[in-house]
C-alpha cells in the first residue's frame, strides 16, 4: 500500500474524527485516545476497501461511527464505571500489616460524598460484619449477595443496614 494513500486516508479519518466527536464525552478517555483507536481500525480495515462497493468516505465513515459507538460502550461498561467514579477508603494504620483498601462506588452522588463515606468508615465503631456489609453496600452488591456472603437472611442484612444508618445519622 503507498504510503502517500495511508496518509491521506488517515488525514480524512482525523477530520471526520474532528466533527463527530466534537460534543462527545467518553468517561475515562481522552478524545486522542477514541481518534487513536479509530485509526488503528481503520489502518487495519483499509486492506479490505472496495472501491466498488462504495466511496472511501463512506467506507471510513461506517467504520469511525461504529468505532464511537463501541468506544463510548467501553467507557459507559458498568466495570469501567465503577473503576472510574470510585474514591480509595483506608484504614487509619498504614503500618499495620493487615492495612485493607476499600473502594467506595459513587456513580450516583459523585466525589462529593467521600470526606462522609471516610468518616463513616474510620469512626463509626462498626463490627466486622458491619464493615463487611458497608464496604459490600458502598460496592453496589444487593441484599441477596451480601446475605449470602455473611451467611444470614437478606431481611437481616436491611434490618442491619438500617441500624447501621440510623446509628450514623444519630451520632
Amino acid at each position: 500500500m503507498d504510503l502517500a494513500y495511508v496518509e491521506e486516508v488517515l488525514q480524512r479519518t482525523r477530520e471526520v474524527c474532528k466533527y463527530k466527536l466534537n460534543n462527545k464525552e467518553f468517561i475515562g478517555m481522552e478524545k486522542d485516545d477514541v481518534l487513536q483507536e479509530i485509526q488503528i481500525k481503520v489502518l487495519k480495515s483499509l486492506e479490505k476497501y472496495d472501491s466498488n462497493k462504495s466511496k472511501l468516505t463512506t467506507y471510513l465513515e461506517s467504520i469511525i461511527e461504529n468505532m464511537i459507538i463501541d468506544c463510548y460502550r467501553k467507557a459507559t461498561s458498568q466495570k469501567n464505571l465503577m473503576l472510574l467514579t470510585s474514591v480509595e477508603l483506608t484504614e487509619d494504620h498504614v503500618d499495620n500489616p493487615r492495612h485493607k483498601k476499600i473502594f467506595a462506588s459513587y456513580s450516583e452522588n459523585g466525589y462529593g460524598m467521600a470526606d462522609i463515606m471516610i468518616d463513616i468508615h474510620n469512626h463509626m465503631g462498626f463490627n466486622e460484619r458491619e464493615k463487611i456489609i458497608f464496604q459490600m453496600r458502598l460496592a453496589e452488591y444487593t441484599f441477596n449477595e451480601i446475605a449470602a456472603v455473611i451467611g444470614c437472611t437478606k431481611e437481616r442484612v436491611f434490618q442491619l443496614w438500617k441500624e447501621m444508618k440510623n446509628k450514623y445519622i444519630n451520632s
